[in-house]
């Protein structure tokens, strides 16, 4: 990550991950002026060390002048893309993307999985404790790719579906751009 003045000098670069191959897919600024990131990890060493399996979200928390303050991995045996970060009204994280990983429910954070690829979206306090997560979908995929906090308090999800069962009410066809909203609590 590089923090750049308006004129696009360098203030700060901070590198996060481990020895595999790592990837920051974006950051946003809180309101008090921290960093939250998101992307995804295959390493197992170095700020990764909490990794499940394959890919697994790598997020972090910088502090405004670019230093850590602390990562975590979430994931389960196989495939977690972490796309989006908002920070929540209540002061807390929502990370979101999608995952793969559907048995060994056991092992690691995800708790469902409706076949193939989910959207996936997992809950934060502002130090990155998991407070809930949930997924949505149906047996094909769906890959999430943006997630923000709405005015009334709500969420949405944003993404492609080629599912046409589980929480996918309908598909036209081929892949579908597919919104989801939920509330505070995942539901």
């Amino acid at each position: 990550m590089v923090k750049l003045d308006r004129q696009g000098e360098k203030l700060w670069s901070r590198s996060v991950g481990g020895l595999s191959n790592d990837y920051l897919i974006q950051a946003v600024e809180m309101k008090n002026g921290d960093f939250a990131l998101i992307g995804r990890t295959e390493s197992t060493t170095g700020v990764a060390k909490g990794n499940h399996g394959m890919y697994d979200y790598m997020a972090a928390r910088l502090d405004p002048k670019g230093r850590i303050k602390w990562t975590r991995t979430y994931g389960g045996l196989d495939w977690e893309w972490g796309n989006s970060v908002t920070p929540t009204s209540d002061g807390g994280i929502l990370f979101g993307g999608y995952s793969y990983t559907f048995d060994d429910f056991e092992l690691g954070d995800i708790k469902c999985n409706h076949g193939e690829f989910d959207y996936w979206v997992i809950k934060t306090s502002a130090d990155g404790q998991p407070q809930w997560q949930q997924c949505f979908g149906g047996s094909n995929y769906d890959l999430a790719y943006g997630l923000i906090e709405l005015k009334d308090g709500n969420f949405a999800m944003t993404g492609g579906t080629a599912s046409r069962d589980g929480d996918v009410r309908e598909n036209s066809g081929g892949w579908d751009a597919w919104v989801v909203k939920f509330s505070p609590r995942g539901e």
